[in-house]
């Protein structure tokens, strides 16, 4: 089993296949369910979101907590609303990393299962976290 709060050089190789994510044990499907005030930075963010907000939504309240090495897993880039908002936010943060696509026979849908290895710090400023979710509770 993977550790969630690992480094990222402690994952075992490379992301091969979206699958490994079953594997670990994830957070509250709602972003405003997360604890507040939790520091803990993880290897690993799976997206399976669908829609344009709850996309914006997790990458706004995760992405600065994905360890440099770390990988972000899209399961939806063939839906647009989700593709939108993942091609927006890597846009407003100038995140230029490749984004990989999981080619198989077992995938549906082209561009279903893709990826990219985070290689620099961003950070997602406060005002923004505010505005997307209002004020702290």
């Amino acid at each position: 089993l993977l550790d969630p709060l690992a480094t990222a050089d402690r994952l075992p190789g490379q992301v091969h296949s979206v699958a490994v994510a079953a594997a670990l044990k994830p957070l509250p499907k709602r972003v405003d369910e997360r604890p507040r005030g939790q520091s803990a930075h993880f290897s690993l963010l799976r997206l399976d979101a669908d829609l344009y907000q709850p996309t914006w939504e997790v990458l706004v309240a995760m992405y600065d907590r994905v360890s440099i090495g770390g990988y972000v897993v899209l399961d939806d880039m063939h839906l647009p609303y989700f593709t939108s908002a993942v091609t927006d936010f890597r846009m407003r943060f100038n995140i230029t990393e490749p984004v990989y696509t999981v080619r198989g026979q077992q995938s549906k849908n082209p561009g279903a299962g893709s990826w990219w290895r985070k290689e620099r710090h961003v950070t997602v400023p406060g005002a923004l976290v505010r505005d997307t979710f209002g004020a702290p509770r």
